[in-house]
């Protein structure tokens, strides 16, 4: 019950979103979070540019955007295949995963508030539902985007396209 309550005041609250003037170095950032994964024993596998991607926002919420979604792949996908990719003044947060997928009619409502994929994923198994709604949120807040599509030999892979800070 707790753990609803906090999902849902977080997104109530939109405490995760919004430029704060910060310029926050996401891949510093990322690996830090797939490190601290694996460290707890996730299959985890990452790979990022040897140059900082600085986008501009608070760190707080752009840990909670890969926070969210490598822990997607890790709990329903089995592992998680995190990449980053600069692309002209953009970032790319790409995370596989070797799970089901998304089937394509419910790529736009897993986005929605507390709606769930199926009923099997219970809170025991899973969140409240907010998880890519807050990534979603913090994403359309510093004029990124994020969608889903299908990974390569079978699971889901999630893209987060963020503009950067210019060097």
């Amino acid at each position: 019950m707790q753990a609803l309550l906090a999902d849902t005041l977080d997104f109530a609250r939109g405490s995760f979103t919004g430029r704060d003037g910060a310029s926050t170095d996401f891949a510093a950032l990322v690996a830090e979070e797939c490190a601290a994964r694996a460290a707890e024993g996730a299959p985890i596998h990452f790979s990022a540019p040897s140059v900082p991607c600085r986008v501009a926002a608070a760190p707080s919420a752009l840990k909670r955007l890969a926070a969210n979604l490598i822990g997607n792949a890790i709990a329903y996908g089995g592992r998680a295949d995190v990449s980053l990719m600069r692309d002209g003044d953009a970032v790319d947060l790409v995370v596989e995963d070797r799970g089901p997928g998304v089937p394509e009619a419910e790529r736009e409502r897993v986005f929605e508030p507390f709606y769930r994929l199926d009923a099997s994923r219970s809170r025991e198994t899973g969140g409240a539902g907010l998880g890519l709604t807050i990534v979603r949120q913090i994403t359309d807040s510093i004029g990124g985007t994020v969608g889903i599509a299908d990974r390569p030999g079978g699971g889901a892979r999630v893209t987060a396209r963020l503009p950067l800070v210019a060097d």
